[in-house]
């Protein structure tokens, strides 16, 4: 017998002994469809965002987007241009000083894209979160609030898979 022999036998009865192993059970087989430990564990989810039990965003949520907007609309519509935004990050000149000279964006304009970023986020809009809170990491000129967008974690979405980061701070205690 050769080694190759060898190898392929020992794959074989590898393959067999983990064909005759059961998967492991599903969340619903081990909680139930309609626990309460599941349902409780999602309304105290829900408690800390601005979404309804069915995962919607709450006419405040809405509001708040609405309202926000208008304070950063600048920067927003700048982000509407991708492929501007595209050049501008690869020559290195999407900074909030280039920004404030050649398209008219303010600093208060950036500050009120983090607070819209998380009113966003808050609500279950994650892909506008994402883009929000991105620019601003790059764009925002408060360290604290910077590295906060730093802390982010990664939002995998098969919708928007440019939209990489999402702000996981979505309770803050900046009264922002």
């Amino acid at each position: 017998m050769t080694a190759c022999d060898t190898l392929r036998a020992k794959t074989q009865l590898w393959l067999a002994q983990k064909k005759s192993e059961s998967p492991p059970p599903s969340p619903h087989q081990v909680y139930g469809s309609g626990s309460k430990e599941v349902a409780q564990a999602k309304k105290d989810l829900l408690k800390q965002t601005d979404m309804t039990a069915d995962g919607k965003p709450t006419d405040a949520a809405n509001k708040a987007k609405q309202s926000l907007a208008k304070e950063c609309a600048p920067v927003l519509a700048l982000l509407e241009d991708t492929a501007l935004v595209k050049q501008l990050r690869t020559d290195k000149l999407f900074t909030a000083a280039y920004l404030q000279e050649n398209h008219k964006v303010e600093a208060s304009h950036i500050d009120a894209l983090y607070r819209y970023g998380k009113a966003v986020y808050q609500g279950g809009f994650y892909a506008e979160a994402a883009e929000a809170l991105g620019a601003y990491k790059q764009l925002g000129t408060d360290a604290e609030l910077t590295f906060r967008c730093g802390s982010c974690f990664v939002l995998v979405s098969a919708a928007h898979p440019s939209y990489s980061t999402v702000c996981a701070n979505s309770n803050l205690s900046d009264g922002v």
